[in-house]
């Protein structure tokens, strides 16, 4: 994702970057000066997934056996911020309110979704309204594939523009059967045309099947593990698509310490 120190999220963006033959003015001091956006919608999704938590962790923890590092280089991290990770089920974006159970501040956290899943059983659940509804409580904002990068990025670009926290999963699709798909450059061009930095994750599904062939404990639930990054800058000289490729090797690099 050149790695930072955790100090490093009120960085100075660069003042101008190329996009598309435009020139794109990175709002970094307007950003920065805007207080946090108290609107009743915000002040809404931030006490659905505050008090989710003492729903969530309960529920984890009798089926799986979570286990977080990393949690340090949440301090000093403050909004605007993005947050990246590798999508492994459709339990993420619970993942993150167990991430940040001690960093309120960074609450309300807003999820870029889509509309259109890959999966018929989620289109089917979108289509009679139980997705849409989960989409409001917890705060996802919807997109739509093939309607252009620059359409896609408008509302996490406001949102940041707020001060807010935007989570993205550049994979734009669920892994299900272990490893990282490539990233797609929606990530890194939020990224360079705001100035803000991103925040990697990686989670990691282990098999209890899995735990007992490496000799680990005899266990009937499966184990989560999640790994946070460094703040990180993308470098301002690379294309969206190699901005892609340089967080999706930094994510990949965590998601192998959680393995271990």
């Amino acid at each position: 994702m050149s790695v930072m120190t955790p100090g490093a999220a009120h960085v100075t963006a660069q003042p101008q970057v190329n996009i598309s033959k435009a020139t794109f003015v990175a709002p970094a001091s307007t950003v920065k000066s805007l207080p946090h956006n108290f609107s009743f919608k915000n002040l809404y999704i931030k006490f659905n997934q505050y008090f989710s938590f003492l729903l969530v962790y309960p529920i984890f923890s009798l089926f799986f056996k979570v286990k977080i590092s990393g949690r340090e280089n949440l301090a000093g991290v403050n909004a605007p911020l993005i947050i990246a990770a590798n999508h492994i089920g459709w339990y993420d974006s619970f993942l993150f309110r167990m991430l940040v159970s001690g960093h309120s501040r960074l609450l309300p956290l807003r999820f870029m979704g889509t509309k259109i899943f890959l999966h018929f059983g989620l289109n089917f659940f979108y289509s009679i309204g139980i997705i849409p509804l989960a989409y409001k409580i917890f705060g996802v904002f919807d997109v739509v594939r093939g309607e252009g990068l620059e359409k896609a990025l408008v509302t996490p670009k406001q949102i940041l523009a707020e001060n807010g926290v935007v989570a993205i999963y550049p994979e734009g699709k669920m892994v299900l059967k272990g490893g990282i798909a490539p990233f797609k450059r929606g990530v890194s061009a939020l990224s360079l045309q705001t100035g803000v930095p991103v925040l990697p994750v990686a989670f990691r599904y282990h098999l209890p099947q899995d735990l007992l062939a490496h000799g680990g404990v005899k266990a009937i639930r499966g184990r989560l593990s999640i790994k946070v990054g460094k703040l990180t800058k993308i470098p301002a000289n690379l294309s969206y698509e190699e901005g892609a490729s340089y967080l999706q090797k930094i994510i990949e690099k965590l998601n192998e310490e959680a393995g271990s």
